[in-house]
């Protein structure tokens, strides 16, 4: 079993394509643990680190994305795949992990702690930590990881770190990791980093946001990034070919669409493509990682995107950061925010860190629940933070109740007419529901 690390190594982590790749690095020589080194550059440049270190800026000078992925054969395996309405148990469950793959006690926790709902479907939506090098997608998905297996289907995005390493540990390591049964019982691997789950009440449209997310050479956010050309054709060819298809739309990726937090990007266009096929009026629920910081926005809509219902779940395996003031960016994204769970856990290395978590979709029949999960069932109701219920009614998506359960140290309820939650606070006044309606 792979040695584990402390999340203590991943803070302030930060997105440097080249620091990251160095710590891939360090993780291949690893010392033991009461010997772990501190991976801060100022510390680790010895001459061995400085041959990686000028290898790994020669190999970006010319060095491309992996080859891009589809699905060559639609009429064997399109991307798009039935699910039940329910099962004989009633609901199906979904988890959604997003930024899991750090290989920590922590992420080891949450990963055991999701496979408890027995999930149908599990769903990584992007970063394996530092670079999504095939060393890592073993420790987190291979034998001795602590990935939640699902009965039905697994799977995974991309996110920036695996672009990192240009891709190449994402399509050959780890969709081999990933797999749907077909009805036959046989088990086949992930073809691509874009597919669709749907039954005929809903739909979960897992987008890949990571391909062209970084910019060439430096690696640094690419902020206009957008879905890459064959997963427009997949969307319009094989998703969106009904416009009068009435069903819920429940969108997963690794970028967000809009954030309410300083330091962090936007990223507008692959809304903008989903408005061509969507329309701008009925709204979809959008669960997404890439910040650290478990946090649902009511209804937005930016510039021609669509209209979303967001919540950021990038919080099942890296360091919660507890900043001890967060506002909003501008008064306009102020209004979105809803909650954030800004309570703090311990200190690791003088550093304030919060709770990890992640999300349990419960599917049945019209109805739709979420449970957004604690770690180590810590902060609310058996481990629930935040439950949700929503209904798809003639293609009307419709918020019914969204509850509370935290006690003693609550969410950040960012609305300033809303009090400090002791013990459970059902959220049905009006500026609350902001969340669901």
């Amino acid at each position: 079993m792979a040695q584990k690390r402390k999340q203590e190594h991943l803070l302030k982590l930060g997105r440097s394509q080249f620091a990251n790749r160095l710590y891939t690095n360090l993780d291949k020589k690893r010392l033991p643990e009461n010997k772990t080194p501190r991976f801060k550059l100022s510390n680790l440049l010895n001459s061995d680190l400085w041959i990686w270190l000028t290898k790994t800026i020669l190999s970006n000078l010319g060095a491309g994305r992996y080859p891009y992925q589809t699905y060559t054969n639609p009429a064997v395996d399109n991307g798009v795949y039935t699910i039940p309405d329910a099962v004989s148990a009633g609901e199906v469950h979904v988890a959604i992990l997003g930024d899991w793959a750090s290989n920590t006690d922590e992420s080891d926790s949450i990963g055991k702690q999701a496979a408890e709902h027995q999930p149908h479907y599990s769903i990584h939506i992007g970063d394996v930590y530092y670079s999504g090098g095939a060393n890592e997608i073993d420790d987190n998905f291979g034998i001795g990881g602590t990935w939640p297996k699902a009965s039905e289907g697994n799977f995974a995005l991309i996110g920036n770190h695996e672009m990192y390493s240009h891709g190449k540990g994402y399509f050959t390591r780890l969709l081999p990791y990933m797999h749907r049964k077909t009805p036959s019982g046989s088990l086949v691997p992930q073809q691509a980093p874009f597919f669709c789950l749907e039954n005929n009440f809903w739909r979960i449209i897992a987008l890949d946001t990571g391909y062209d997310c970084l910019k060439w050479f430096i690696h640094s956010t690419n902020r206009n990034l957008d879905l890459p050309a064959q997963q427009k054709a997949w969307l319009k060819e094989q998703v969106f070919k009904k416009p009068d298809d009435k069903r819920g739309i429940i969108l997963v990726s690794h970028h967000q669409y809009i954030t309410a937090f300083n330091g962090e990007s936007e990223f507008h266009n692959p809304a903008d493509t989903l408005a061509q096929y969507l329309g701008i009026e009925l709204p979809v629920l959008w669960f997404w990682g890439h910040e650290h910081r478990f946090s649902i926005y009511g209804s937005c809509q930016v510039g021609k995107g669509i209209k979303a219902f967001g919540r950021c779940i990038g919080h099942a395996g890296m360091p919660i950061e507890i900043l001890p003031k967060i506002t909003p960016s501008n008064p306009a994204r102020d209004k979105k925010l809803v909650l954030f769970d800004n309570r703090c856990r311990e200190k690791l290395d003088n550093t304030l860190v919060g709770y990890n978590g992640y999300a349990v979709l419960k599917l049945n029949q019209n109805k739709l629940t979420v449970e957004y999960m604690d770690y180590k069932k810590l902060g609310g109701k058996n481990g629930v933070l935040v439950q949700e219920e929503w209904e798809i009614n003639n293609g009307q998506l419709e918020g019914k109740t969204i509850v509370d359960y935290t006690t003693n140290d609550s969410l950040s309820h960012h609305l300033k007419n809303i009090p400090n939650a002791t013990g459970k606070l059902t959220l049905m006044v009006n500026d609350i529901r902001e969340a669901i309606k």
